[in-house]
């Protein structure tokens, strides 16, 4: 008797275990998803999210100093290019980022509910059979007792 206590606490344990999993997964799943569809300033990138914002950031680049000789002095449309190449860049590493946790956590999901339901069915058969409830076989036309 205290094997097949142990059996169960055993099995119902993976299956709370895999459950709490399968929910983490989900989630991470879900918003790996959303960052892949609208992937935004993440990770603490220095990138602006309008050209105009970038300016604002960096209003020395426009005016420079008295007695500044190493002040960047480019034109508007140097900047905006400067500005597109940065976005265009840290969208690239944010999509990558977003396409790398969607696939772990859509493949851990998916073998936490494997898991899940594996230790279901085996408490579940388990179960039946020490309480001496039939077991069915062969596609379910025949019954026998183990």
């Amino acid at each position: 008797m205290t094997s097949d206590r142990i059996k169960l606490l055993y099995g119902y344990s993976v299956c709370l275990i895999t459950l709490i999993v399968a929910l983490f997964s989900a989630r991470s799943t879900l918003q790996a998803a959303l960052d892949l569809v609208t992937p935004s300033n993440q990770f603490g990138s220095p990138v602006s999210t309008s050209f105009e914002a970038y300016l604002a950031e960096h209003p020395t680049t426009l005016v420079p100093r008295s007695g500044d000789t190493a002040q960047d002095t480019a034109s508007v449309e140097t900047l905006r290019r400067r500005w597109t190449a940065l976005r265009e860049d840290q969208m690239t590493v944010s999509r990558a980022r977003a396409i790398r946790e969607l696939a772990t956590s859509a493949l851990l999901l998916l073998l936490a509910v494997a898991a899940f339901i594996f230790h279901w069915r085996w408490m579940r058969s388990d179960a039946g059979h020490a309480a001496g409830e039939p077991r069915l076989t062969g596609g379910g036309t025949s019954k026998s007792l183990d």
